[in-house]
């Protein structure tokens, strides 16, 4: 049986461009530190403790990555960030598969000049069929004070990305409390599946494997996945997080379209509809084995509408602002499985 996924973010804010672009830290990692007086938890001034931003653009018809860059210029609270800089390096790059992507080195305890949070801000050029692009994008970079009861999860994901070369990657669920790492803590791993089939319709599947780290093989990944972490301490869940998880070697991605003004952007009257189509990676030609659609619109690991875990011969799904309601986000998920076969 052959089967794809793919993801697209629908927005509730005007966005007026084709081609967007979004930040991401290495290893997931959140972009916090927790003051105490002048003590900080994380210390991003150790060496090997830096974090690293790094940009993917995404033409929004395509629910592949772009991943080269003609140019990445930096801001750091509105202020072009300079070489002689010391509080950041711009010289190094991430690998994102075989490929790597000029980054952003942050070495400075950052939130010690904050109150509550700035802004990071990278702006690109991207080759877009021949025609250079301009595209940017922000990301946050918060202080929180010191509390023993607070806690920050993600997931962690060594390589980032599967591509010919990488088969497996190692997903590692991190906890902090107060600011400090924990790991008396156990992991219920999922995947959000659009295709939800074990009896409860919330888009998630449980992962039978309770191991952290967690070993992802490139045949556990159609296309694309969102894979789901729920910390549980003393049987209770304290936290969840989730990331997604791109195979760049499926010959498949997904492409979509909308019957709104602004690709991707609600329409708070009539709603939108978001159609979609499987082409092959290289030569953009739809593979038209693929006619049997389930979808799941998400709010991070939470289930907002779709259908029902069922597979239709309805390669289109409408979102409304009840949806948008419902969740109290302006960011949803639509998660999308597509396969040649019903079941």
């Amino acid at each position: 049986m052959g089967t794809a996924r793919g993801s697209v973010v629908l927005k509730r804010i005007r966005n007026t461009g084709m081609l967007s672009m979004q930040l991401f830290t290495e290893g997931g990692r959140p972009l916090k530190q927790t003051v105490t007086g002048n003590m900080v938890n994380d210390d991003w001034t150790q060496e090997g403790n830096h974090p690293k931003v790094y940009p993917l653009a995404q033409y929004s018809r395509y629910s592949d990555f772009i991943s080269e860059f003609v140019s990445v210029s930096w801001s750091y609270d509105g202020v072009p960030i300079s070489d002689s800089d010391e509080r950041f390096d711009l010289t190094q790059t991430v690998s994102y598969g075989s490929i790597q992507i000029p980054c952003l080195t942050i070495k400075s305890n950052l939130a010690l000049d904050m109150t509550s949070f700035k802004l990071i801000s990278c702006t690109a050029v991207v080759n877009i069929d021949g025609i250079n692009e301009n595209v940017s994008a922000t990301i946050e970079v918060s202080r929180e004070s010191g509390s023993e009861a607070t806690y920050m999860g993600y997931i962690s994901l060594n390589p980032p990305v599967f591509d010919a070369n990488i088969t497996e990657i190692q997903a590692t669920a991190k906890l902090e409390k107060g600011g400090d790492t924990i790991s008396n803590f156990s992991v219920n791993w999922y995947w959000v599946v659009p295709n939800d089939t074990d009896g409860t319709v919330d888009g998630l599947e449980e992962i039978e494997s309770k191991t952290n780290p967690l070993i992802i093989n490139s045949s556990d990944v159609d296309t694309r996945g969102v894979l789901v972490a729920k910390f549980i301490i003393n049987g209770a869940e304290q936290y969840s997080a989730f990331v997604a998880v791109e195979d760049r070697s499926d010959p498949y991605v997904m492409d979509f379209s909308y019957d709104t003004q602004f690709e991707g952007v609600l329409d708070e009257e009539n709603g939108i509809t978001t159609t979609v189509k499987v082409i092959h990676r290289d030569s953009r030609v739809e593979a038209t084995q693929f006619k049997w659609f389930a979808f799941a619109l998400m709010s991070g690991s939470d289930y907002i509408n779709g259908t029902g875990g069922a597979k239709l011969q309805n390669n289109s799904f409408k979102a409304t602002k009840d949806d948008f309601n419902k969740a109290k986000n302006d960011l949803l998920n639509l998660e999308i499985e597509a396969s040649d076969t019903p079941n």
